[in-house]
């Protein structure tokens, strides 16, 4: 079977993903290519389709290794963490995970990474205080953390690195003059984005989940990234504008308008995490008596009105009301 380039390339990309050859990868793809059930399919549908099975196959395959793996004490840093959500297994069956972000002790090196939570064991996420250390036994898989069952927590007092002096080995910098030539592959692909908050703000969706958008600038250029969050949402809410940060996230690509070809939406990214390099929180100002609490309620509500203008004008130019890419963010 002769591959086209396109093809070629996403077999490189699998393999190297899941640690397996080129060969090996290949020749998977080859004979899910030859199947019968997939022959009825026009030729792109079929390799789209046979690209999907193969990522889903390896997953299905490493997550069973993972599980299957004897725990291990590990000490981490609670950074973030997202509230529990469900999901349907392939058998119909519902299930419950959370992420939880972590600096973490690993094989003797400091690293960030995630922790997954599955199932039951998300009996201790309340339980889970950000900037508190804690050490618990884990599975670990190369830098990956999961917890399948409830484990006993021990908080301990173990000085860990900065997560900004760690993270960029985990995952690439990528600068927002350079953010159109670094679109991520799939939602699991993340960046980092380097940038300067110029703003942020909070804002419920049509279905009427609650989503934060973040303005990002650079000084070098005239750049600028919206960076959307569909969880832990109000994190754009932390950091001043002029904080200089990392927006951990899948950067997507640019969308043009079919009849005129014109650029539709800008080059975006739907965001994970905001990691602090030279920040600043915000300070949230107490009015001092009544009368001075009843002038500043009514000056946020007339600037929240026009901000909320502001912010409507906002989410149309961003595509931030496409429900399917949310939820496959999420997922």
């Amino acid at each position: 079977m002769k591959l086209n380039k396109r093809q070629i390339e996403q077999i490189a990309v699998l393999a190297k993903k899941f640690d397996t050859t080129v060969e090996e990868m290949t020749k998977s793809f080859e004979d899910l290519m030859s199947t019968e059930k997939l022959k009825k399919l026009e030729p792109k549908a079929r390799s789209t389709m046979v690209v999907r099975r193969l990522h889903a196959s390896y997953t299905n395959k490493k997550n069973k290794s993972e599980f299957g793996a004897k725990p291990e004490a590990v000490v981490f840093r609670v950074e973030a963490k997202e509230e529990p959500s469900s999901f349907k297994r392939a058998d119909g069956s519902i299930n419950y995970r959370s992420s939880v972000y972590v600096t973490a002790q690993i094989a003797n090196k400091s690293v960030f990474t995630v922790l997954t939570l599955w199932g039951d064991a998300n009996e201790i996420n309340p339980e889970l205080v950000n900037g508190k250390t804690y050490t618990t036994d884990l599975v670990v898989s190369g830098t990956a953390l999961s917890m399948n069952d409830p484990q006993k927590l021990e908080e301990v007092e173990v000085e860990l690195p900065e997560m900004a002096d760690v993270v960029t080995d985990s995952y690439p910098v990528v600068g927002l003059e350079n953010a159109e030539t670094n679109i991520s592959e799939d939602w699991n692909d993340l960046k980092l984005i380097k940038g300067i908050i110029a703003g942020g703000w909070t804002k419920p969706t049509q279905n009427g989940n609650m989503m934060g958008f973040l303005k990002l600038i650079t000084e070098e250029t005239d750049d600028m990234m919206i960076v959307k969050f569909s969880r832990i949402y109000e994190q754009v809410n932390y950091w001043d504008e002029g904080s200089l940060v990392y927006a951990l996230g899948q950067i997507t690509g640019a969308v043009y308008d079919e009849e005129t070809g014109d650029i539709k939406y800008d080059v975006s990214s739907w965001g994970n995490l905001i990691i602090p390099i030279e920040a600043i929180e915000k300070d949230v100002e107490e009015p001092e008596d009544e009368a001075e609490e009843e002038e500043f309620e009514e000056d946020f509500e007339s600037d929240d009105t026009e901000d909320e203008d502001a912010e409507d004008e906002d989410t149309e130019d961003w595509n931030v009301e496409d429900d399917d890419e949310e939820e496959d963010w999420g997922e």
